[in-house]
C-alpha cells in the first residue's frame, strides 16, 4: 500500500521535521541551512528506499503530519504507522528558497515524483511551501 497520491512530500508537514535540525548551541545561519538541507536529503532518501523507520525518526514526538485528503496525524508513533503503509519511489526535490532564523525555518521547493502509469514512467511535478 502506498501513501495517497501526491502525498509523498508535503513540505508544509516539514515544520514537524525542522526542529530535528536544531542544535541546543548557537550555530551560524549557514550551518542551520546545511542542517535543513541534510534533513531534506534524508527525507528523500528514506522515501525512495521505502524506509518508514528512517522517516519516522525525522519527526519530533509531538509532530503533526498534514497529508492532503487525510485528517492530521498527531505524534511520532502515529506518523510512523502512516509511513509503514508505504511510500512512493522516484522522489526528487529542488529547493527554491530556504530561510532559517532563530530556530524557525521554512522551505519552498518543487518536487518531481516519477510514477509508473500504463507501463510508462510519468513525472509528476508540483511546487510546495
Amino acid at each position: 500500500m502506498t501513501a495517497p497520491r501526491g502525498f509523498t512530500i508535503v513540505l508544509a508537514g516539514w515544520a514537524s521535521i525542522l526542529p530535528c535540525c536544531a542544535s541546543p548551541r548557537s550555530r551560524s545561519p549557514v550551518d542551520d541551512r546545511r542542517a535543513v538541507e541534510a534533513t531534506v536529503n534524508r527525507y528523500v532518501e528514506a522515501t525512495n528506499d521505502g524506509d518508514a523507520e528512517a522517516l519516522t525518526r525525522l519527526y519530533e514526538d509531538d509532530a503533526v503530519l498534514l497529508p492532503p485528503d487525510h485528517q492530521p496525524i498527531e505524534g511520532r508513533a502515529a506518523i510512523g504507522e502512516f509511513w509503514r503503509q508505504g511510500t512512493d519511489e522516484g522522489l526528487q526535490v529542488t529547493t527554491l528558497r530556504l530561510d532559517v532564523e532563530g530556530g524557525i525555518g521554512y522551505l519552498v521547493g518543487q518536487y518531481t515524483l516519477q510514477r509508473l502509469t500504463r507501463s510508462r514512467l510519468t513525472p509528476e511535478r508540483r511546487s510546495c511551501a
